[in-house]
């Protein structure tokens, strides 16, 4: 007779363990989607990410800030609520993918690919990401009637699971309300819960789909072999992998603020697991008074206790540290009866996973030397291995309770609240990245995915193995403000920047430069370089002899000229006088020349006449704005570099000759854009327009520049100029995106309340006052803040750090002796001899032109 007995084991797989059924709904919170899951428990589920403050430029008051306001986004909840919070560190994406790299010549190829080296011999990088997930039951009498609910949708009960939903939601929105408050908040989509709980259980977070019918989603997670045991494993991906839980047994006497935020600096792949389930305070209450009752106890001996019962006369001494838990326990019961904190049940632990028993061995040691070393006591599980395994996964509320009861600011204190913020992966700037979608093979075909996006800026390092991806970018708004003293490194960052901003298709750098920095770059790169106002070899202007070609044109004529009567200081807001300049425009259309002097003659206006006379041939200005023909051409440049320098040190005369040349420059790019990436720099010249008037039209003119796909980048040596400009408001406004240079007298009087306007707290101030120049540089963005380093390798700092005299000099020399592949020479004179490999490989990308 055939035994069916095998054929019905009753053996439990893995999904059947899961907890999660359901995704039951999906609702917009914070312009995000937040999906709610129903667990098989009866529990409803769902939760965000959370990235908190830079630990290293926070202050202790700050830290103790964060740990209390998010125990008051949490102090409101009790029995039936559970939290799980993950940090999971891991290996992170590698350098930019080379067919997103578009640089238009060898040099600024080879900068990024000796970035692009540089970063992959690095050992592994790493990057965390911390999660809060939430599940609360469902009070019991919907749960009595869950079942009958889900399959048999009863009306009734169908209105009641959108009621507890719709609470929970509330809730939820409520409380990541409360968490943003620190941090950058970001509910979890359906996709995303789906993904983490995954990656919980398999260390594997690559994105998953939902199912068309989500349901069953414990089959669909939970499609791994297991073996369970003292050392559990997981099959996926095609590999067997080694689980391992990590237990934290023994706390410190005291917690404070980020105690374990070191696990963030790791260089191993790993998920630090906290869950919380709590407790209403009356029953928190009378599990503390029974804490307490047990200790005042132990203040006497056992003989004491039984003469003090028979009627005798108790010990003079008592046990002073059953006094203290006594003590302690009181607090405890005051702190739970004020509802100020919660109490509940907490385990935590650190979850590993390795292809490799070895690798995993040493892993687990890496991790308890530095639990160790924090003054924890650790186990790695054995016997209660795969239930301290399940335990951790978000939603499973049963499995390994700890029962000693800890309180929310504990909690807080040992979560993983703060970040190493590392960018984004991709820039958020929409506008490139429909570059990249519309971009198309020589078949036709489109070259990448629809939902491709733009890569980042650049790369640069921070603390801890982790990568650090700038992008200026902060939604569709790039403009950004430098600020660092003189030698810190600001010019290197410019020219950086720049050579990295080449990467994009078809895009477009204007550098106003001051003092040669971008110099050598720009010549590398085959751009244009303008010395403006170098007597030898003067460059020269004619801003209205564009006016017959458009009304537009015109209309810019008559501000212009407006504008530079301002600086000359003869009102315009007279209509009469402003006819007067709009008829000689006019006439200067219709006219054969259309110079300055050609103005003059036609304007019938003494005093605007004499304003404009200054910038004529017979002026002071010479032929700079009084040329019949104009050098300037832009008409499909790439890489355009304006030298300032002769400009901006002409003395009493440098406004007023600096600013008319800048207007007339940013009017002619503003012309030639049209929709490419483009940056443009701006090194200390913007200082020069600080007329109130120019304000608004400053204003105005980066929202244009915006809509272009265009970005400003204003650099400047004094942040005391900027503290005294009228532009100080527009430049606020206008630049979300923040780099500080270090700064040893960040911290005097003088200069910290300047730092104080751009945001910066004293414990930041005082990190840019420690901070190493020309290596460091603090980022401060709405996304995040963090100090970081360009990495810069011998050949990007032989294009993008010169500026010496003699240096420029050479290259001149270089240039006439050698021509357009003069930088191979560069590269053979300026590198160490072991890595002159670099110089033949830019030879053989010349050789390929």
């Amino acid at each position: 007779m055939l035994n069916l007995a095998e054929y019905r084991s009753k053996a439990k797989a893995l999904p059947d363990l899961l907890n999660i059924a359901f995704l039951v709904d999906e609702r917009d919170v914070a312009r995000h989607k937040m999906g709610i899951a129903l667990n098989k428990s009866g529990s409803l589920m769902a939760g965000f990410t959370f990235g908190g403050p830079d630990l290293e430029s926070s202050s202790p008051n700050d830290l103790d800030y964060l740990s209390a306001h998010l125990n008051h986004a949490i102090a409101r909840l009790g029995t039936g609520w559970a939290l799980h919070i993950d940090m999971v560190r891991k290996e992170a994406p590698g350098y930019i993918p080379e067919e997103l790299c578009m640089f238009p010549d060898p040099v600024s190829y080879t900068i990024d690919a000796e970035r692009r080296q540089q970063h992959e011999e690095e050992s592994a990088h790493f990057e965390s990401r911390t999660t809060f997930i939430f599940s609360w039951d469902i009070p019991t009498s919907a749960e009595s009637g869950l079942t009958k609910l889900i399959l048999e949708n009863a009306d009734h009960e169908s209105d009641s699971l959108k009621e507890h939903i719709s609470r929970f939601a509330t809730d939820m929105e409520t409380i990541m309300n409360i968490c943003g408050g620190s941090g950058v908040v970001a509910p979890l989509s359906s996709s995303d819960l789906l993904t983490q709980i995954h990656g919980c259980l398999t260390g594997d977070y690559h994105q998953l789909g939902v199912p068309k019918i989500p349901a069953y989603l414990d089959a669909a997670l939970g499609a791994h072999d297991v073996v369970s045991g003292f050392e559990p494993r997981i099959h996926d991906g095609g590999q067997w992998q080694e689980m391992r839980a990590i237990s934290i047994s023994g706390w410190p006497s005291e917690s404070f603020p980020e105690i374990l935020e070191s696990l963030n600096t790791l260089p191993v792949e790993l998920r630090f697991s906290v869950r919380y389930i709590f407790i209403d305070p009356n029953e928190s209450v009378g599990m503390l008074n029974k804490y307490r009752r047990n200790w005042f106890q132990k203040r006497h001996g056992v003989g004491t206790q039984v003469s003090m019962a028979m009627g005798g006369e108790g010990s003079a001494f008592e046990n002073t540290d059953a006094l203290s838990m006594t003590a302690d326990a009181d607090s405890a019961i005051a702190e739970a009866s004020s509802n100020v904190i919660r109490f509940g049940f907490m385990s935590a632990n650190i979850i590993l996973f390795s292809p490799s028993k070895k690798e995993m061995a040493n892993r687990v040691k890496m991790v308890r030397k530095h639990l160790d070393n924090l003054g924890f006591v650790s186990r790695v599980e054995s016997i209660n291995a795969f239930e301290a395994f399940m335990g951790s996964i978000p939603g499973h509320c049963y499995e390994n309770v700890r029962r000693p009861l800890m309180n929310t600011m504990n909690l807080m204190d040992i979560a993983p609240t703060t970040s190493i913020w590392t960018g984004d992966e991709f820039s958020p700037n929409p506008f490139t990245a429909a570059i990249y979608r519309a971009l198309k093979d020589d078949n036709g075909d489109a070259l990448f995915p629809k939902s491709q996006k733009a890569p980042p800026l650049f790369y640069g390092a921070t603390t801890g193995n982790t990568p650090f991806r700038f992008s200026n970018y902060v939604g569709d708004v790039g403009h950004t403000l430098i600020a660092g003293v003189i030698g810190s490194g600001k010019s290197t960052l410019l020219s950086l920047m720049a050579a990295q901003q080449l990467r994009y298709p078809d895009a477009r750098v204007f550098s106003f430069d001051k003092g040669w920095s971008i110099f050598t770059l720009c010549k590398a790169s085959g751009g244009s370089h303008y010395d403006i106002g170098n007597d030898e070899n003067p460059i020269t202007f004619a801003p209205l002899s564009r006016v017959h070609e458009s009304a537009s044109e015109r209309r810019w004529a008559e501000d212009w000229i407006a504008n530079i009567c301002i600086l000359q200081g003869v009102s315009v807001v007279d209509s009469a006088r402003q006819d007067r300049i709009h008829q000689a425009i006019e006439a200067l259309a219709a006219a054969d020349g259309r110079s300055m002097t050609d103005f003059v003659n036609l304007v019938q206006d003494e005093e605007v006449r004499s304003a404009v006379h200054f910038y004529t041939l017979t002026g002071r200005t010479g032929n700079l704005l009084d040329a019949s023909t104009d050098a300037l051409s832009l008409d499909g440049a790439r890489f355009s570099v304006f030298e300032m320098e002769n400009l901006l040190g002409s003395g009493d005369m440098a406004k007023l000759v600096t600013v008319p040349v800048l207007l007339y420059i940013f009017h002619r790019i503003e012309k030639s854009l049209d929709g490419s990436p483009t940056m443009i720099l701006l090194d200390e010249a913007w200082a020069m327009m600080d007329n109130p008037l120019f304000a608004e039209k400053i204003k105005e003119w980066l929202k244009v520049l915006r809509k272009f796909n265009t970005s400003v980048i204003f650099a400047t040596q004094s942040l005391s100029d900027l503290k005294d400009s009228p532009l100080k408001p527009v430049i606020m406004e206008s630049c979300l995106t923040k780099i500080l240079l270090p700064n040893r007298n960040a911290a005097a009087n003088d200069s910290a309340p300047l730092y104080h306007d751009l945001g910066l707290n004293d414990s930041q101030i005082k990190l840019l006052q420690q901070s190493t120049p020309k290596s460091d540089y603090y980022i401060v963005s709405p996304e995040g803040r963090r100090r970081i380093t360009l990495a810069m390798g011998p050949v990007a700092l032989a294009f993008c750090a010169v500026s010496d005299r003699k240096s420029v000099a050479r290259v001149r020399e270089l240039i006439a002796e050698h021509g357009a592949c003069w930088p191979v020479e560069w590269l053979r004179e300026r590198l160490p001899q072991q890595r002159q490999d670099w110089t033949g490989y830019l030879a053989r990308l010349y050789d390929q032109v």
